[in-house]
């Protein structure tokens, strides 16, 4: 068992209400990917056995689940940067590194939420066959989307100096703009609502 040295700031882990089970959170993560793994392969079937083509939103889906199954790889070492132990008796060194690996999940995590909501523009294109421009204003929400979520992450990613201050505790931030993270991520939401 690890020594149970807790991080120099506990607030920073709001470790209360966790049950010490990880098995939770990364089972929910895998098995909806295994949902939508299972959907957008019998749709490849389909398309490829009555079609014998794809199509560029089938592609578009396919990235999403590719960014999907990234991200729920990237929380599984997260979880298991942890090596058994209980989330509140984790070393420092343990929760650095499942901080890391968990921002990473979350910036993949964002594309797979938006390269579907292209798969869809590009499939009400081909479907509708709308006007001109019908279809740039479609393609422009759907790539608008795309860009203010990958701005988002990124954003998230840098927001304070040095960046290595979002997953070690021990680092002291010199400059961390909390408002700057805030307003694009409202900014990002209202994309996400369109």
């Amino acid at each position: 068992m690890a020594s149970s040295i807790t991080p120099e700031k506990t607030n920073l882990y709001n470790v209360n209400n966790i049950d010490g089970t990880k098995l939770d959170t990364i089972g929910v993560c895998w098995a909806f990917t295994g949902v939508a793994a299972g959907f957008i392969i019998t749709r490849i079937i389909a398309r490829l056995r009555w079609d014998k083509e794809m199509f560029g939103h089938d592609l578009w889906c396919i990235g999403g689940l590719t960014c999907s199954i990234i991200s729920c790889a990237f929380l599984q070492i997260a979880m298991n940067s942890f090596d058994g132990e209980a989330f509140p008796y984790a070393t420092a060194q343990q929760w650095r590194d499942a901080k890391f690996w968990q921002l990473l999940s979350l910036c993949v995590g964002a594309l797979s939420a938006s390269l579907p909501k292209l798969a869809i523009a590009t499939f009400l294109v081909r479907l509708l066959r709308p006007s001109i421009w019908n279809q740039r204003l479609m393609l422009w929400m759907a790539i608008w989307s795309l860009l203010s979520q990958s701005t988002l992450s990124i954003a998230m990613m840098f927001q304070c100096s040095p960046v290595e201050s979002l997953w070690q505790p021990d680092k002291q931030s010199s400059e961390c703009s909390a408002s700057m993270a805030g307003s694009l991520s409202s900014f990002s939401i209202y994309c996400q609502g369109m």
